[in-house]
């Protein structure tokens, strides 16, 4: 059967938004990982910041931990705000230093690692920072499977309602065979990454991806013939769209008009 994608063309001439969360194991194994992720963050900065400042998405990162009793504390303790980084020059040149202090969230919290929980714990607890108009895409860093018996369903259906049904994107840079994240990776069109690999890659890696994200409209299911994806525009037919199979996204080119409304076709499976 064919379904229909409806959304309005919101690209202007500011910059795209995008949320970041980054949900750190602050248990005691985690040490050695978090200095490789704040050592790699130039990998980050390359791909995701080191551009013309109008091409460099409006972006908020925030950085919690997997400790539950931290009731998904964003601003001290467990974890740090970032900034509220408009486009700014400024404000960029701020960001290196502060995420390699805020990501070095310690050793000393709890063995019953609950990352899903503290990812949604963030979003609930921090209404104020996370945008209800932005994408958002979690980072869990862990070393270990996510430590609970809550479905990893009613976990995304509480994230999607803190974010007003944006697109929420779940990444997991850690060990294979952890089902719970995988689940949820798989079911947000996220990425697995090991946490053993080159930080550097996994780095460049994520910054591609957010660019994306932000610039992107995320489709409900899973196209059955990609290359048969019709879009209109007010209307109209137009070719001036990318699709993306890793993300499951349609990227609009410079022709579409701002505020279009755009109608995205595709066939599914029953």
């Amino acid at each position: 059967r064919y379904i229909t994608n409806t959304y309005i063309n919101n690209k202007t001439q500011e910059s795209p938004k995008v949320d970041i969360l980054w949900v750190i194991d602050n248990s005691g194994s985690m040490s050695s990982y978090q200095n490789s992720l704040a050592n790699s963050f130039d990998a980050f900065i390359a791909d995701f910041i080191n551009k013309p400042v109008k091409e460099i998405p409006d972006f908020k990162m925030a950085i919690t931990s997997t400790d539950e009793g931290g009731n998904g504390k964003i601003d001290d303790g467990d974890g740090f705000i970032c900034k509220d980084y408009a486009v700014d020059e400024d404000l960029m040149e701020m960001v290196p230093a502060c995420f390699m202090i805020a990501v070095k969230v310690g050793t000393s919290g709890s063995a019953t690692e609950k990352g899903l929980k503290c990812a949604w714990l963030a979003l609930k607890n921090n209404a104020s920072f996370f945008r209800k108009d932005a994408p958002l895409v979690i980072n869990i860093v862990t070393d270990e499977e996510d430590d609970d018996n809550v479905p990893v369903e009613d976990y995304l259906n509480n994230m999607n309602a803190e974010k007003n049904g944006q697109r929420i994107i779940i990444n997991l840079i850690g060990l294979p065979g952890f089902n719970r994240y995988n689940t949820a990776v798989r079911k947000t069109n996220g990425v697995y990454l090991d946490i053993k690999s080159d930080f550097k890659n996994v780095m460049k890696h994520i910054s591609l991806q957010l660019n994306e994200v932000a610039q992107s409209f995320p489709l409900t299911h899973q196209p059955l013939k990609p290359a048969e994806i019709q879009v209109l525009s007010e209307g109209s037919k137009t070719t001036d769209f990318v699709y993306s199979n890793s993300s499951n996204a349609i990227k609009l080119g410079e022709t579409i008009p701002v505020s279009a409304l755009i109608e995205v076709e595709y066939e599914i499976e029953d």
